[in-house]
Order: C-alpha cells, then structure tokens, then sequence
C-alpha cells in the first residue's frame, strides 16, 4: 500500500516549491555522506525487522551516482530488502551499465535536446528500433519524436518477459 511507503527524494534542488505539496515526503539535499548513511540504516533497519518496511529513494538529476557502490547495491541487492530504487535523468549514460542492465522498468519521456535524444536511442533504444525496421539515425529521432509529443513515453520492462511498449498520458 503507498501509504506505506518510505519515501525519499535526493535532489540538489528539494527546496523547490513543486514538492512542497508532499507531506509525507522526505527530501535529501544531494546526495552526500549523510544519504549514504540513511540508506544504510533502511538496509539494517529491514534486515533486523525481515524487511517489515517499504522504502522507496529517488534520486532526480544527481549526477555524482554513476560510480556509487552503494547505488550499485540499491540497484542490485537491496531490491530484495524491500528498497526500490527510482533514478530520473536527463542522460542515460549517468547510469553505469550494470546499473542500466539490472534496471526492472525504463521509462523514457520527451526530451527538446538533441543531445539528450540520442544519448537515450543510443543507451536505451537502438536495437530495439532496429527490429523494428529503423536503421538510420534520423528515421530513429523522428520515430523518438513522434511517440513523446503529448505527454507520449516508451516503457521498457526487463522482467522475465521483456516488454517495450509506448504509451501517451492523457491530461
């Protein structure tokens, strides 16, 4: 039940006002020694109850994660300590490649920067647009389009049955 869930947001920006409507949100600045301390009190704390607690971190735009070992391990392992894990990032590339391989559900928005496209055909995208049919570049960044205009994303789960879909939020 979400109402049960521990949440975190690390971000070098939480005292915006956006998330100032969240009362049951906890908001880290960056991520620092402090954060790495607090995650690690949600594994012991879970580990000394048999994981009675749901606790979710979200890390927007922190870009110093990518070579974290304790990312990896929230990434990898602690998953089955009841902690999940949400990234947002502008560049998929942020995240290391173990990190992209183990990740469980991608979904991926519209981006105005053609740097910030290309970086997320190329890290999440490419092959699977080349089954479809989609060899060059340019044909690629039009499909990309097409699909994120009006609030539109591609899902990706990499579950035991893969899945890539797309999708348009109605709002």
């Amino acid at each position: 039940d979400i109402k049960d869930l521990i949440a975190t947001l690390f971000a070098g920006n939480a005292q915006m006002d956006m998330y100032k409507n969240y009362k049951n949100l906890l908001l880290g600045d960056g991520f620092n020694n402090k954060s790495e301390k607090y995650i690690k009190m949600q594994k012991y704390i879970n580990m000394k109850t048999q994981n009675k607690y749901n606790f979710l971190n979200m890390f927007d735009d922190i870009i110093n994660t990518k070579y974290s070992s304790l990312i990896n391990n929230l990434v990898m392992t602690y998953r089955n300590s009841n902690i999940s894990t949400i990234m947002l990032l502008q560049y998929g590339k942020l995240l290391s490649k173990s990190n992209r391989a183990n990740a469980n559900n991608i979904i991926i928005f519209r981006s105005h920067n053609m740097e910030t496209k290309k970086d997320m055909i190329d890290v999440f995208l490419k092959d699977r647009f080349i089954r479809m049919g989609l060899l060059k570049g340019n044909d690629m960044i039009k499909y990309y389009d097409e699909v994120t205009e009006n609030y539109g994303f591609f899902y990706i789960h990499n579950g035991a049955i893969p899945t890539f879909s797309t999708h348009r939020l109605s709002l």
